[in-house]
């Protein structure tokens, strides 16, 4: 399936396989010129996992500031932010819609998933901002589907658009500095079909991360949950 991911790359060898090292975007602030990128693809799953990473950290890096970002997000009710407002301030990966208007989507959005919808890239582009998420491009013809999501600092990490046709995974737009070493990625995870590639990406994400899923939960992890909605708590 073709959706392209687009990237300026120089070739060097990252592991067994050479991969793009690519030079990341910036979108305001000083993001561009004291990071470095990889991206790593797996031979055993489907995967590939962009990174971008400050090995000397960064200061100045915020492209908006706080009141502004925080007024266009409560003006959204809780809607991923429109298209054009400044939620990242850096773009690794970028993907390009331009080709893709025949391909749908599914954007997983909102504080409870309450804002998750389907659409069609020739009109609209998923969710961003921090109402944003995971989404699922498909197409007619294929049953393949791809998961885009952030893999790493997932809480500094939304997505973002330049016009109405790029989408970008960035450093949230108010970080006003990045620490040494500092480092965000973004996992694409090919599957066959959207539930079945939401599956399979969401086991890859626990694989990732060292994590498994419960199998002996008690009555509590079983039946019962909890909310700490408005700040609430137990």
């Amino acid at each position: 399936m073709a959706t392209g991911v687009h990237a300026r790359c120089n070739r060097r060898a990252l592991g067994p396989r050479v991969q793009p090292a690519c030079t990341p975007g910036a979108i305001g602030g000083s993001l561009g010129d004291t990071s470095e990128t990889a991206v790593r693809i797996y031979d055993h799953i489907d995967v590939a996992v962009f990174s971008h990473s400050w090995p000397q950290g960064a200061n100045g890096t915020a492209a908006t500031d706080l009141g502004s970002f925080r007024q266009a997000h409560l003006t959204e009710r809780d809607e991923p932010m429109a298209t054009g407002s400044k939620t990242v301030s850096s773009c690794f990966p970028s993907l390009d819609t331009t080709g893709a208007s025949a391909m749908g989507f599914v954007t997983f959005a909102g504080r409870f998933l309450e804002a998750s919808r389907e659409g069609a890239f020739r009109r609209e582009l998923p969710g961003q901002g921090p109402a944003g998420g995971p989404f699922v491009v498909f197409g007619k013809e294929s049953p393949d589907a791809l998961v885009f999501s952030a893999a790493s600092n997932i809480m500094a990490a939304p997505w973002g658009a330049e016009g109405s046709k790029q989408l970008c995974s960035g450093l949230m737009s108010t970080v006003t500095e990045v620490p040494k070493g500092y480092a965000m990625e973004t996992m694409v995870y090919l599957g066959s079909g959207i539930n079945g590639a939401v599956r399979g990406y969401g086991q890859a994400l626990m694989q990732m991360h060292g994590t498994k899923r419960l199998t002996e939960a008690d009555a509590t992890l079983q039946y019962l949950g909890y909310s700490t909605d408005h700040g609430a708590y137990y």
